[in-house]
């Protein structure tokens, strides 16, 4: 146990994050962007955290979330494409087949 938690603050501590934003849709999930591509989807509860780390890439505006077995499984509505706004305070999902709340910026 102490391995996992030695670990998890090392990886926070190699690498910055560059973004970090709250659901609209659930004020206990968060998605942090590193600035080492990776980013990390994070689930809070009064009882326990849920954790899921993956890649991204960035091209212009738009962030490709590189993981798609999050979109497909994972208990919350997620999108693979999300577009920043102008001033970078929201990601916007892309994907118009149902409907996504954003993730603003903390």
């Amino acid at each position: 146990m102490a391995l996992f938690f030695f670990g998890q603050n090392l990886y926070q501590q190699l690498y910055k994050p560059i973004w970090t934003g709250t659901s609209q849709e659930n004020d206990f999930i968060n998605l942090i962007l590193f600035d080492d591509n990776h980013f990390e989807l994070k689930k809070n509860s009064n009882h326990y955290a849920c954790i899921k780390k993956g890649k991204f890439e960035q091209k212009g505006n738009y962030i490709y979330l590189k993981r798609k077995d999050l979109v497909r499984n994972y208990d919350i509505k997620l999108d693979s494409i999300y577009f920043f706004n102008k001033d970078k305070s929201l990601l916007i999902p892309q994907n118009e087949n149902y409907k996504i709340s954003p993730f603003q910026k903390n």
